[in-house]
């Protein structure tokens, strides 16, 4: 979901450092890996694609 307070980098991906740390605190082996704590944005959905997408960026002038 992007709004207008969404950052640019948002829109390939975010990281979600306290989740991570969370898991660290209790020992988790899932931290080792960054990937578990990476969500695919929309940007990064289009790249990845198989099929040609048109991704709309409206009012990118505003950022």
């Amino acid at each position: 979901h992007i709004k207008s307070t969404t950052k640019a980098h948002q829109g390939l991906y975010e990281y979600d450092a306290v989740s991570r740390l969370r898991d660290s605190q209790l020992g988790d082996d899932r931290v080792h890996d960054i990937k578990n704590y990476i969500k695919k944005g929309k940007l990064w959905e289009a790249f990845e694609s198989d099929e040609q997408l048109v991704l709309l960026i409206d009012e990118i002038d505003k950022a």
